[in-house]
């Protein structure tokens, strides 16, 4: 019963996953044209809302060469980090680093839009190619810094980590105490 009530709370929670993951089931067999179609309405979007972008011939990109697009540099995106910004709200966005190992880390802004798409993908990966239930699955995630846990500075945020990193540990005991 805890599985299936479970199961519903985690559909009810990330039905936006499951319309995006619908929309890339309906266009399996044509994923370039799906590919064209979002790449189109990026460029779309950074020539009419990103600055740095204004002036860049973006009719030209196809999915297929993206060469003609300018390269993106640490140093550029360093240099012109505000230009590089959208001046639309359409979606929530944060700050985020790369991990530094070059030397300076260099920020940048994801979205919600984003952060669904890579769970989107995750899915995919897991129910299709996988054949695993997502949600059931085990698995073990390192990802980021000190650093990122530095700069939470949010009450939730700061909740947010402390329960996760509480609820982690304990599943990581009791995965330990199950080996024994």
């Amino acid at each position: 019963m805890n599985r299936i009530i479970s199961s519903l709370l985690w559909k009810f929670k990330n039905r936006h996953i499951l319309k995006l993951y619908k929309e890339l089931k309906e266009h399996e067999s044509s994923l370039n044209t799906l590919s064209e179609r979002k790449l189109k309405l990026l460029l779309s979007h950074a020539k009419s809302h990103v600055p740095y972008y204004r002036d860049i011939d973006l009719d030209r990109v196809e999915v297929n060469d993206l060469t003609s697009l300018p390269i993106m540099t640490k140093d550029i995106l360093r240099n012109n980090f505000k230009e590089l910004t959208s001046s639309s709200t359409l979606y929530p966005f944060w700050e985020n680093t790369s991990g530094g190992s070059t030397g300076e880390p260099v920020k940048f802004l994801q979205d919600r839009n984003y952060q669904d798409w890579v769970d989107v993908t995750l899915y995919y990966y897991y129910k299709d190619m996988l054949k695993l239930d997502w949600t059931k699955s085990k698995k073990f995630i390192i990802w980021g810094s000190v650093d990122d846990f530095k700069k939470r500075t949010t009450i939730s945020a700061k909740i947010k980590n402390y329960i996760s990193n509480i609820v982690f540990s304990m599943l990581l005991i009791l995965v330990m105490i199950g080996k024994n």
